[in-house]
């Protein structure tokens, strides 16, 4: 499961109020919660991997914004890639919930002209798409 950002607070803050919003925040969404850094912002996120992808990436700009944030511009001067291919323009990098589009190309083309697995995919990877094909994270 994908971690995802559920609170922020302007930098520097004060201790006192990062510990009773951390015992807040345990309450809302369980143990395991981790911190991060996003700009001049301390970012609360839900335990899980963390993703690069611009939806992801839009949620931390959100959640930037109800601490008071006025610009949210950041985000588009960062380019966000495919884990799997590295395109920028591929599916996976705009929503980590996506296929990967090479290897989407390669799930449903006819079995005649894939004949089980191609040379650049390897079993773990097409176990890992079909598992996590519209997972919703």
């Amino acid at each position: 499961m994908m971690r995802a950002p559920v609170w922020a607070t302007p930098l520097p803050a004060a201790i006192d109020s990062l510990g009773k919003a951390s015992e807040a925040l345990e309450l809302l969404f369980g143990e395991g919660l981790t911190f991060g850094q996003s700009g001049q912002y301390l970012i609360v996120y839900t335990p899980g991997e963390a993703c690069g992808c611009l939806a992801c990436n839009r949620d931390v700009y959100r959640v930037r914004a109800v601490a008071g944030e006025d610009s949210m511009f950041e985000h588009d001067q960062m380019m966000f890639l495919c884990p799997d291919c590295g395109d920028k323009n591929c599916s996976q990098a705009k929503n980590h919930r996506q296929l990967c589009d090479k290897d989407a190309e390669e799930l449903l083309a006819p079995k005649e002209l894939r004949p089980g697995v191609s040379a650049t995919t390897t079993p773990e990877a097409i176990e890992r798409l079909e598992s996590n094909y519209g997972e919703d994270d």
